[in-house]
């Protein structure tokens, strides 16, 4: 099974600062490699602003503007109710045959009503 925000893949190479709890919050970066321009502007147009807070019970309650919330599937598990929290940053990798890219992007998971 893919990696895949709101049914956009994301060609995951490491997965840097997982953090999950009891509550079920989630927050998390990854490092996707991808090589096409379509492949970054399919991420880019689900990106917003967002803003997370734990509230008193230990949910997270996460307020944005634009962008997409949905599933992010990582590693065969569905985490519902996801927003792109920051990036997505570029860097430009020399590969033998072609120019491809890195890709930071981070998500986090809102777990109140």
């Amino acid at each position: 099974m893919a990696d895949t925000f709101d049914s956009v893949t994301l060609h995951v190479r490491e997965v840097r600062d997982f953090k999950t709890d009891v509550y079920g919050n989630l927050s998390v970066t990854l490092l996707c490699r991808i090589t096409s321009w379509t492949d970054y502007t399919n991420i880019v147009a689900k990106a917003g602003y967002a803003t997370a807070t734990v509230v008193l019970a230990g949910t997270t309650n996460v307020q944005y503007l634009g962008g997409a919330m949905g599933s992010l599937v990582l590693n065969g598990t569905t985490y519902t109710n996801c927003v792109i929290s920051e990036g997505p940053t570029l860097s430009e990798v020399a590969a033998p045959s072609n120019v491809v890219w890195d890709l930071v992007v981070s998500f986090v998971r809102k777990t109140t009503s």
